[in-house]
Order: C-alpha cells, then sequence, then structure tokens
C-alpha cells in the first residue's frame, strides 16, 4: 500500500501553476489548487500562517475532497487531511485562485 502522507505531499508539493509568487494568503482563505484526476472538487483552508525562524513562511492547512487509499479510513479511502504544515512558497505553487 502506498504511504497516504507521501501522497498528499505529492499533491501539493509536485503540482505547479503560473500563480505569482507573492500572492497574499490570509488565515480562513479557501483555494482551489493543481490536484489529480478524480479530485478535482478538492479545495484547501488556510489555518494559520507563521514566521519560523529557520525555515521562513510556514502555512498549516486542511485539504478536503480527497480520495486517497487507505485501508483504515471507513469506506476505504481517506477524503481530508486536517492537519499539513507546509512552505507558504510551496503552497503558493499550486494554488488556483
Amino acid at each position: 500500500m502506498k504511504n497516504p502522507l507521501r501522497i498528499l505531499l505529492a499533491i501539493i508539493g509536485i503540482s505547479s501553476s503560473a500563480m505569482a509568487a507573492d500572492v497574499a494568503l490570509r488565515e480562513g482563505d479557501c483555494w482551489s489548487y493543481a490536484t489529480r484526476p478524480g479530485e478535482e472538487s478538492s479545495y484547501v483552508v488556510i489555518r494559520k500562517i507563521e514566521q519560523d525562524p529557520r525555515l521562513g513562511e510556514m502555512v498549516h492547512i486542511s485539504i478536503y475532497g480527497l480520495k486517497i487509499p487507505n485501508s483504515a479510513s471507513p469506506g476505504g479511502f481517506l477524503d481530508h487531511a486536517s492537519h499539513l504544515p507546509l512552505k507558504g512558497s510551496v503552497l503558493r505553487a499550486s494554488l488556483h485562485g
């Protein structure tokens, strides 16, 4: 079985768009992002934005509308990720307006 966390990180980290790097993010914002086939209605919610002295801007997100195989989940699929901390630049590269 594939690691669900690795799949989630690939969804956010590998995707890219023409989104400008200086897009303003605000806590509570909802965004669409570059998704995998079958998850086009999934979306990201910005939960918290903070500055880490070593890592820089960190954005804590939740993702809803996922369909990741997971035998431990009801129905056999993980449909959301409650908390994923990401570098702001990584998140911005995947967001759509």
